[in-house]
């Protein structure tokens, strides 16, 4: 067996926290967002965090209040149930999973995504390099675009996207190629 993006939840965490708050437990961020700031290395609002906590309850697992937010082990687990959310509703609406710029681009843009992935439109099976399948986008802004989001905010969602791929890409080819892990030890 060969390590996927899927399959390597520290690399994806790691590479998370890294773009959303270069790994700061004590970042805060979008401070003018009227739902409040975004808290924590995975850089969660207080709506988005409830929503999780939903999600995760209906799941049968453990519930955390907001203020763990900064916590690294509770921010961790409501990033890793949250895109583990977004990767179930892609299998379900279009039978496969998203490339990890896409799904980085649904994960910055919060819970609200989740009614409107099985709309999407632009997706086409593809490979990814360390996937043998997964969900990609012939344009890259049209899965966001087709279902109400700005040109302006896809274009930013997917290019942070682009980055958090390649992060995980390098990560999974110095494991490959050098056997030394780039985002975890």
């Amino acid at each position: 067996m060969y390590l996927t993006y899927t399959n390597d939840q520290r690399g994806m965490l790691k590479a998370l926290a890294l773009i959303e708050s270069n790994d700061n437990p004590n970042a805060i961020g979008d401070r003018s967002n009227p739902d409040g700031p975004a808290l924590g290395p995975y850089q969660i609002h207080q709506h988005a965090w409830n929503e999780i906590s939903d999600w995760r309850a209906k799941h049968g697992m453990d519930v955390r209040p907001y203020h763990t937010a900064t916590d690294p082990q509770s921010s961790k687990y409501y990033a890793l149930s949250f895109m583990t959310w977004i990767q179930s509703e892609f299998v379900t609406h279009h039978k496969a999973l998203p490339s990890p710029q896409l799904l980085y681009a649904c994960y910055s843009l919060g819970p609200s995504i989740i009614p409107k992935i099985k709309s999407m439109k632009g997706l086409t099976i593809g490979t990814a390099p360390f996937e043998p399948i997964m969900l990609v986008s012939k344009a890259q802004t049209t899965p966001l675009t087709s279902v109400g989001y700005p040109y302006a905010l896809a274009r930013r969602k997917m290019a942070t996207g682009q980055r958090y791929a390649n992060l995980l890409t390098a990560h999974l080819e110095s494991i490959r190629d050098l056997g030394i892990p780039l985002l975890w030890k």
